[in-house]
């Protein structure tokens, strides 16, 4: 928990306009932050934090961080649905269509993503077929 107190308050002292001056300080601290506080359990505090670096990330590659922090938030509080949208939704934007035959299939795959921790999540190799 200390840890989460260190990234808050590294937020706190960013200006009011950190998106623009300061925007790779402000990724990292963000990300890390809903990092600490998904380990501490406090998955409102997630929600919250990854829905501001998800409207405030430039790009896609940014947000990724937060989409996969938030899918594995669901998936621990037992929201396959949404985590199954959010992540069909990034699988689009990552023009990677899913195609599936049943929602146990998705299930499967999300379990798998759950148990991922972000480096490995953003170790997977592009697809290019």
């Amino acid at each position: 928990q200390n840890s989460a107190l260190y990234f808050a308050a590294g937020i706190s002292l960013l200006c009011n306009d950190c998106w623009n001056k300061s925007y790779e300080l402000s990724i990292q601290l963000h990300s890390s932050y809903a990092e600490v506080e998904f380990c501490n359990g406090r998955f409102d505090e997630v929600g919250r934090v990854t829905k501001i670096i998800i409207e405030k990330a430039k790009s896609l590659d940014d947000r990724l961080c937060a989409y996969s922090i938030l899918i594995k938030t669901l998936g621990a509080q037992k929201q396959s649905r949404n985590a199954i949208e959010i992540s069909l939704s990034v699988l689009g934007d990552l023009e990677e269509p899913v195609q599936y035959t049943s929602r146990e299939d998705l299930v499967k795959t999300l379990h798998i993503f759950t148990k991922m921790d972000n480096s490995q999540f953003l170790r997977l190799k592009k697809m290019d077929d």
